[in-house]
């Protein structure tokens, strides 16, 4: 893996580890959208909560009468204790998929706010790549790109040359704390980007079956392997 590509994960497990307390209980409601997915998922399907953070998605199936067989994956160690503490029935993993693998295969694969933290194109297509190859055959990919507004976010992308970290057009470190020392890399998906994410996703043998918008800024979308 390139080294700069290994910084901007670093950077951001770094972001989550110092600040995951913090960062839980400043997200503690589901996401409005999450109630349109309800009707993809059942009861008895195996999913896999890539970037799963504290385990809310998990919380918010449990309410809904869900019980599936729910495995959530994060880079941050201290995230993953915070799902743990939640959920202690539940499986949670220190993993990350942009390298890895999953190690079995899922119905439903879903990636709530992790596109929008990989670095480059290589690195998100490998991803894409990693995650299509663990879906059962009918199986799903759910994945949200957020669409922040640079203006209204905190960005200290002045610290980009210090971090060794060479930003593109769309990247951002969004700061949290207003200080400049809790950084975390963003990347703004634009419309040819996110149309490249489908077709890469179609090449794998999956069809886009649905597309939405929902949490002020968030935009979903649902892919069905075909074979």
């Amino acid at each position: 893996m390139a080294l700069e590509t290994q910084k901007v994960i670093d950077l951001n497990v770094h972001f989550y580890n110092t600040l995951a307390g913090q960062f839980a209980r400043s997200r503690v409601k589901p996401w409005a959208g999450w109630t349109l997915l309800l009707k993809y998922i059942k009861a008895s399907c195996l999913i896999a909560d890539i970037g799963c953070g504290d385990g809310r998605f998990l919380t918010f199936l449990l309410n809904n009468n869900i019980n599936c067989a729910y495995t959530g994956y994060d880079t941050s160690a201290e995230l993953i204790n915070l799902a743990k503490k939640e959920h202690a029935q539940a499986n949670f993993y220190t993993f990350d998929v942009i390298q890895n693998k999953l190690p079995r295969n899922y119905d439903v694969v879903c990636a709530f706010g992790l596109v929008h933290h990989i670095p480059n194109q290589k690195a998100l297509y490998k991803t894409i790549k990693n995650i299509s190859a663990v879906v059962n055959k009918q199986g799903l990919v759910i994945i949200t790109i957020w669409k922040f507004n640079p203006q209204k976010e905190k960005t200290f992308n002045i610290k980009s040359r210090e971090l060794g970290i060479s930003l593109e057009k769309g990247d951002f470190l969004l700061d949290w704390g207003g200080t400049g020392v809790n950084l975390r890399f963003c990347h703004l998906y634009d419309r040819t980007e996110i149309e490249n994410l489908i077709k890469h996703f179609e090449r794998a043998r999956f069809s886009l079956i649905d597309q939405f918008d929902a949490d002020k800024e968030n935009t979903y979308l649902v892919f069905k392997k075909l074979v």
